[in-house]
């Protein structure tokens, strides 16, 4: 999925992250050549599992997740000490940005996975078997109605920041025991159990570097800014704020006519609708799940056209081969079939022979 960030158009301020597809990927980096390409970790934890096992996991996610270069580098460290070959493989195969450490600042994104396709395609489920017309109707009418929804949402909000994000900044900031050494009025040093960061209030900055890709405040800067009593507004991107949700949610989608009610038009040329089979059976609606997510884990093959993934009944593919190309020679089970016909043929054959020499003598 694609998210802008600051300005439509603007693609530095624009970060895409793909989910481990290759024609995707390829197609996002001609499309967007300047925006940061990301990588959700979930599917490429999944196809590192598929060639290493044991310790070496434990690493993976908590590299992951911080937002410290040095602790990013530890780890990374850590598993390259356990398995060379497991750093070359990411160098080759996953060497987008997946680690929050390398995040830009830009965008306030810090996600690591892509659950928004997820999202998305739990919420159109109940169209997306659609044809397209009908599907892309749906879809238009299904937008413009979350877009009336979030609009009137938005204009009920009040103050400045989103509430949703003051909540949850008041509820990290209870019972955080640190220390604090003031430097000045806006840069203090927070420590605690074997760290110490440096929390500057006037660019909005803390050496764990998760406030600058966040946009809100990390914990050492909400035990600064409450102990100086500050307005914690003031101290969140403005990308959180009430205006930028209303401006999210300003345009209207017009609504359009019924189909039958579309003006004829003639494109000059006949319109042949393609060629469809439909395969046996109620057609599927859920995604087949991985066995990390509760799935059952296996692979079944399709005996239409060979493909991995599906069965013959709800096989949508072309056939693995006509019956022209196939070999002539049957299979050791008929060629046995035949044999015993043809023994059991000659066995009859006989006997109406030795019934006929019995008549003429």
């Amino acid at each position: 999925m694609v998210h802008g960030a600051v300005e439509i158009g603007y693609w530095r301020t624009t970060r895409a992250c793909n989910l481990a597809c290759k024609g995707l990927e390829n197609a996002i980096s001609k499309v967007y050549p300047n925006c940061e390409h990301r990588e959700c970790m979930m599917h490429l934890i999944l196809n590192f599992k598929k060639k290493f096992k044991g310790d070496i996991l434990d690493n993976m996610w908590p590299a992951a997740w911080t937002y410290e270069v040095d602790k990013h580098d530890s780890l990374m460290a850590e598993i390259q000490a356990q398995s060379a070959e497991a750093i070359a493989y990411l160098n080759m195969h996953h060497n987008r940005v997946w680690t929050r450490s390398k995040f830009s600042a830009m965008t306030k994104v810090e996600y690591v996975s892509n659950n928004s396709a997820k999202v998305f395609n739990n919420w159109i489920k109940n169209v997306k078997q659609l044809a397209l017309v009908e599907l892309l109707d749906n879809l238009r009418e299904m937008i413009m109605i979350l877009f009336e929804k979030r609009r009137a949402v938005g204009e009920a909000l009040l103050g400045y920041i989103l509430p949703s994000v003051i909540k949850e900044l008041n509820l990290k900031s209870k019972g955080l025991h640190y220390l604090e050494a003031r430097a000045s009025p806006n840069i203090a040093e927070i420590s605690g159990n074997g760290w110490r960061h440096i929390v500057n209030l006037e660019k909005n900055e803390c050496f764990c570097t998760r406030w600058q890709i966040c946009g809100k405040p990390c914990t050492h800067a909400l035990r600064f800014i409450f102990s100086k009593k500050a307005k914690l507004e003031d101290y969140v991107a403005e990308c959180f704020s009430v205006a930028r949700f209303q401006a999210a949610y300003a345009g209207v989608l017009m609504p359009i006519r019924g189909r039958s009610q579309w003006p004829k038009v003639n494109p000059g040329f006949d319109m042949i609708s393609p060629k469809l089979t439909k395969s046996d059976g109620r057609p599927r609606t859920r995604r087949i799940k991985n066995y990390t997510e509760g799935g059952t884990g296996r692979r079944h093959k399709c005996k239409r056209c060979g493909a991995i993934g599906h069965l013959r009944k709800t096989c949508k593919e072309p056939k693995m081969e006509s019956d022209a190309d196939r070999d002539a020679t049957p299979p050791p089970r008929q060629r046995l079939k035949q044999a015993l016909r043809l023994l059991l043929l000659r066995h009859q054959l006989s006997k109406v022979l030795n019934l006929i020499l019995l008549q003429v003598q």
